[in-house]
């Protein structure tokens, strides 16, 4: 958060079963009860991606693998939890001599 200056107001979500639990008998969406609440503790608003509808679906996949075939192969170390500290560092520079220039 502190990187990007602040958080996004709404986050838009596919069904998937960890945010979207179903949907009631008007269509409604019923949201995964605990990530509900993890929404409501950091301040953000859900959004449900209308079904079958592509456009309106997130890219998120691709940044994913971005980062998985780019970032990935250039850690030097990470073995546990300790360096994480490290691997966040590593991050950050990759971050800002590769990815965002």
């Amino acid at each position: 958060m502190q990187y990007f200056g602040g958080r996004t107001e709404t986050c838009l979500y596919d069904n998937i079963k960890t945010v979207v639990s179903g949907q009631d008998e008007q269509g409604k969406v019923i949201w995964n009860e605990q990530f509900s609440k993890f929404a409501n503790h950091q301040g953000f608003i859900l959004r449900r991606c209308r079904p079958y509808r592509a456009r309106t679906k997130g890219k998120i996949e691709s940044g994913v693998k971005y980062v998985r075939k780019n970032f990935w192969p250039r850690v030097q170390t990470f073995t546990d939890l300790y360096d994480l500290y490290d691997l966040n560092l590593q991050a950050r520079v990759w971050m800002d001599k590769i990815a965002n220039v």
